[in-house]
């Protein structure tokens, strides 16, 4: 299990040491936006506390959703996305169908 600090927030990574995937929580402290990035594997976005929206862009088209408590969101691989909480002390629980691996995260402007 890795920790991880910003200024968006506080991270706990890999919380239950799958072989395969791991499940990941955040915690935000502000409502600063992820840059649009792109990885290898897909996402799943459980909302624990507070309201966020997660924007996808399918073949050129934005698309956003708003995610409030208890809301779910997949995000399948290489597609690129973003996410912000829209209320400070959020929570996000997010599962990532392989390993963490920094080398395969592309940001996009």
């Amino acid at each position: 299990m890795k920790t991880y600090c910003d200024e968006r927030g506080f991270r706990v990574f890999d919380l239950f040491g799958l072989k395969e995937g791991q499940i990941n929580i955040q915690y935000f402290s502000s409502t600063e936006i992820s840059p649009i990035h792109t990885h290898d594997w897909c996402d799943i976005l459980f909302v624990i506390q507070g309201l966020f929206e997660v924007t996808t862009y399918h073949n050129g088209i934005e698309q956003k959703a708003r995610l409030g408590i208890g809301n779910t969101i997949y995000i399948s691989n290489n597609i690129p996305h973003s996410f912000r909480a829209l209320t400070p002390n959020s929570i996000l629980l997010y599962y990532m169908s392989e390993k963490y691996d920094a080398s395969k995260v592309k940001t996009h402007d």
